[in-house]
């Protein structure tokens, strides 16, 4: 049996940008979607770029700003199909994503799980592949944390997805907590094949601040018994060494110097063992 995807994009003053995520859906091989768009409180011309698109497809809905955590639940609890995916109003898709995800669904008996595909990160108009399979990994809760696992290359079964959703009080990370708790219960597979381009801004001034932001979303996420049963402390260490240095990385370019000097005493604590995550 072929699958019915729901699509959903969140999106908050994007009407210059959103234009390419509608095409790259437009444009898939596989036809059988719906697409939600959740307009979180835009002040700029959103919805006029949304309603040239004449598909009865697409479906448009506002809500006044409640941040993307909770504009993706409203889209959750209106999709109708039986798996539901997920774009940021800046990426794409690529063009046989959905078909081979279809394929790779049907493959696996279209199971209630979790699918990651890999992703394209593209860092200053160069394309950079993620998740190349040439590590080995303890679990598959490892390879899933350690590996690029980015919110546009996640499908996951709708009716999971009813039953569990984000948590509207987390920040940032919001979406690894969910997919933790998702794991308590239910598989991740990984579809080996693209899924969508990724486009990192470096230069974005949140970028000063969010690695912190992170650590403390990671911090309650593995603070949840369940999770701890099943991940292993390496693998979130590891998780939390990165951000830390990509904080101090990022803060030292950006002559940020308050939040340097924060990352840093919290890094070096970390290394030292005074400060444990898990």
């Amino acid at each position: 049996m072929n699958n019915y995807f729901s699509i959903i994009i969140p999106t908050y003053n994007r009407a210059e940008i959103i234009s390419q995520a509608i095409e790259s859906v437009l444009n898939q091989n596989y036809q059988n979607w719906e697409l939600i768009i959740i307009d979180d409180g835009s002040h700029d011309h959103t919805k006029k770029i949304v309603n040239s698109f004449l598909d009865k497809r697409i479906k448009y809905f506002y809500q006044e700003n409640k941040e993307r955590s909770a504009a993706r639940n409203k889209g959750i609890e209106m999709a109708a199909g039986n798996y539901t995916c997920f774009l940021d109003s800046d990426d794409k898709y690529v063009q046989d994503y959905l078909t081979n995800l279809n394929s790779f669904l049907i493959k696996e008996s279209n199971p209630d799980c979790l699918v990651r595909c890999n992703s394209i990160l593209n860092v200053e108009n160069k394309n950079l592949k993620t998740n190349t399979n040439t590590i080995k990994f303890s679990s598959t809760i490892d390879r899933f944390l350690k590996e690029f696992s980015p919110l546009c290359a996640i499908c996951v079964s709708t009716i999971i997805l009813k039953k569990n959703k984000f948590e509207e009080t987390l920040k940032y990370a919001e979406d690894t907590n969910l997919w933790m708790r998702i794991a308590c219960q239910y598989p991740i597979l990984f579809g080996d094949f693209d899924s969508c381009v990724i486009n990192y801004r470096t230069s974005s001034s949140e970028n000063v601040t969010i690695h912190l932001d992170y650590v403390k979303s990671f911090s309650i996420t593995f603070s949840i018994p369940e999770v701890k049963k099943i991940v292993n402390r390496h693998t979130v260490n590891n998780l939390f060494e990165r951000r830390l240095k990509w904080s101090i990385e990022i803060s030292k370019k950006s002559k940020n110097f308050l939040i340097f000097i924060k990352s840093y005493i919290l890094f070096i604590c970390f290394k030292l063992k005074i400060v444990s995550f898990y």
